[in-house]
């Protein structure tokens, strides 16, 4: 048999790739301009962002539990990327405008007490409902999850992220996964600068029970339960299972 040309064979794959690449060109063109265009109305659909941060950039927590976590995860919304073992799960209450998911940086979720700072997570965004289900990861950690007897060691961990102090804020408009330790302080020192102040005793819920999960998904879980609680409209359908799927 006869080997075909190396050359002949190389311009022909870079022909068919040429013609590939100017097809999806042509569709992505055609979507365009079948595609309605954004009207101003949509863009006048965004509140205006207050500053940040203010009084009016406080949040008010509404749901609190203490969270701790078999099987540590490096959490996305710190650039270090530090393993998070436990937490407080909270559901805040808050101004829709620092609520509406926006197309690029957003007001940074932030929470601070007696001795730390943290960047908070979140599933969703609450500009409907006007609350957000958040978690408080707390990532300062010595002790194993699972201690010599098989439990958890929440005491010492909970302890050390005590509620004294306490506030919730948003923050200057920026992607979680840009903060580390020195964004946490500027923001803090910001929040100090604007006389934001810790809330009072009678303000912070009385904590529910606190709970051990296994890992990262079965928080995730969690959080979309109390969604389904506190922001039913704004939690999406779980896609049902193929069979296939069922079958593993």
């Amino acid at each position: 048999m006869k080997r075909p040309n190396l050359t002949t064979t190389v311009l022909a794959a870079s022909v068919a790739t040429a013609m590939l690449w100017v097809s999806d060109v042509v569709d992505a063109q055609q979507a365009a301009q079948t595609s309605p265009p954004t009207t101003v109305d949509e863009v006048n659909r965004t509140p205006e962002l207050p500053k940040t941060p203010s009084a009016r950039a406080a949040a008010q927590p509404v749901l609190m539990q203490w969270v701790q976590l078999t099987q540590p995860y490096p959490t996305d919304f710190r650039a270090e990327r530090p393993l998070v073992r436990a937490g407080w799960l909270v559901v805040i209450r808050a101004d829709s405008a620092l609520l509406t998911p926006r197309s690029l940086a957003e007001p940074l979720l932030l929470a601070s007490a007696d001795g730390w700072t943290a960047s908070v997570e979140w599933m969703q965004h609450g500009a409907t409902s006007g609350h957000r289900v958040c978690f408080v990861p707390w990532v300062d950690q010595p002790r194993p999850p699972v201690g010599p007897d098989g439990r958890a060691p929440t005491d010492e961990s909970k302890q050390r992220a005590s509620l004294r102090g306490l506030r919730m804020w948003f923050g200057t408009p920026e992607l979680p996964e840009r903060v580390d330790a020195a964004l946490l302080a500027r923001e803090r020192a910001l929040a100090d600068a604007s006389g934001l102040q810790p809330l009072p005793k009678d303000r912070i819920p009385t904590a529910s029970a606190d709970i051990t999960l296994a890992d990262r998904s079965a928080l995730v879980a969690r959080m979309r339960e109390l969604a389904t609680i506190w922001c039913p409209a704004e939690v999406e359908p779980e896609v049902p299972a193929g069979p296939s799927e069922v079958a593993r």
